[in-house]
């Protein structure tokens, strides 16, 4: 989606164009930094590789500042028109890696307004890592149901990568084990009896550095939910009237459901002096 807005957040129409550019990125694996990132070097870039072949020199692994390599896709916009461009036939075609959307446009006094957005492309489907990284994880989503598939991808540009894989259930390991780091894909069927949600724990060491990633899955208690729906509901009443109101309850998955019901009833009025809470 593209939008263009004022300073005030309004909408404003304007045309312009965008373009994907492929990033190059260092080919080279580094750990993270202990310390500050220094102002002066006394060694030159190559003999600070040779003495420290796996630390960062100066800022290799910023993404922000890494060169354009080409040029994959280029098209206009106009947001009067429409502000959504699909572009998955596009996307799908290009190879594995971290590549950037440049937005040109002109505002109504002339000026040139550029916008950046840093997107990472990768196939589920082969082991092609699309940054060289130590670490490299993937979750789509946290949130499941019995019967779905959680499922994460841990992957390092190191090669011969093994991590533990702990999964903790109601604060119990109940499966640990050696896996190797890789693009495949790995699920966690969630059952019944996970409901109130569980978490897994991957940890692996490389070259003095510990990489460590602790994810919650959420499994809600969904079929304890309750729709609570008015069949008969009368507003307007005499004094002294007698009244009947039917409610009908019914479980998430549409089915009525049988449970016990509190109800009660106040003067509205005293609204006037504090809400109900």
């Amino acid at each position: 989606m593209i939008s263009t807005t004022n300073l005030n957040g309004i909408a404003e129409k304007t045309t312009g164009s965008f373009a994907i550019y492929k990033l190059k990125q260092t080919q080279k694996v580094f750990r993270r930094r202990l310390w500050a990132q220094p102002d002066r070097h006394t060694l030159s870039k190559e003999e600070y590789y040779k003495t420290f072949p796996n630390d960062l020199y100066e800022d290799e692994s910023n993404k922000y500042k890494w060169e354009k390599e080409t040029k994959v896709l280029e098209k206009p916009f106009d947001t009067g028109s429409k502000t959504e461009y699909d572009l998955a036939t596009e996307l799908k075609n290009l190879k594995a890696g971290v590549y950037v959307i440049e937005a040109n446009c002109k505002d109504k006094f002339g000026e040139d307004i550029k916008a950046f957005e840093y997107i990472t492309l990768f196939n589920k489907n082969n082991n092609e890592l699309p940054e060289q990284v130590a670490d490299w994880f993937y979750m789509p989503n946290n949130r499941f149901e019995p019967n779905d598939k959680a499922s994460f991808i841990l992957a390092s540009a190191y090669p011969n990568v093994n991590y533990l894989y702990e999964i903790e259930h109601q604060g119990i390991a109940v499966n640990t084990q050696w896996q190797q780091a890789s693009m495949k894909t790995n699920e966690i069927l969630i059952e019944e009896k996970h409901r109130g949600g569980l978490s897994f724990h991957t940890s692996f060491i490389k070259n003095n550095r510990f990489y460590q990633h602790t994810n919650t899955i959420t499994v809600p208690y969904t079929n304890k939910e309750l729709d609570i729906q008015f069949e008969t509901f009368r507003n307007k009443l005499l004094p002294g009237q007698a009244e009947e109101w039917k409610l009908i309850l019914k479980d998430k998955k549409g089915e009525k459901a049988a449970a016990e019901m509190v109800a009660s009833m106040y003067d509205a009025s005293l609204d006037a002096f504090k809400a109900n809470n």
